[in-house]
């Protein structure tokens, strides 16, 4: 950090003061109901769309907009998946105490640039699958 705090004093506009800063990503809470049709295992569509999910994710770039529509999106493209209804949806900055998690309705810029799932919200836990 302070050799790239370093870089960034002697590439800066004369005058400028930068703060660079490092943050933990902020933490997605997401729960659900994802109806699927088709023979597929539910456990395999449940790796097929945590995967999905994750990818989504992942592929935000920094400071990216992460997008309700977009998520439903690719959880609809597994293959089998015909409906998904998202009874929570939250995002909070990383955190060491106590969450400050706030709601997602169309779409969230994360504080940290980034975000993944909260590891004390695990999507196998949360999302519920029913065959239709």
């Amino acid at each position: 950090m302070q050799a790239f705090e370093a870089y960034i004093n002697q590439v800066k506009d004369a005058g400028l003061i930068i703060t660079v800063i490092s943050v933990d990503s902020d933490l997605l809470c997401l729960c659900g109901d994802i109806y699927y049709q088709g023979v597929t295992p539910v456990n395999v569509l449940q790796q097929q769309v945590a995967d999905a999910i994750n990818n989504y994710i992942g592929n935000l770039p920094f400071n990216g907009v992460f997008s309700t529509t977009s998520l439903i999106k690719a959880i609809c493209s597994v293959d089998g998946i015909c409906e998904v209804d998202i009874t929570k949806l939250e995002a909070t900055i990383a955190y060491n105490t106590t969450p400050q998690y706030q709601a997602i309705n169309v779409q969230y810029v994360p504080f940290s640039g980034c975000l993944q799932i909260d590891p004390n919200f695990p999507l196998n836990t949360k999302l519920n699958f029913i065959q239709k």
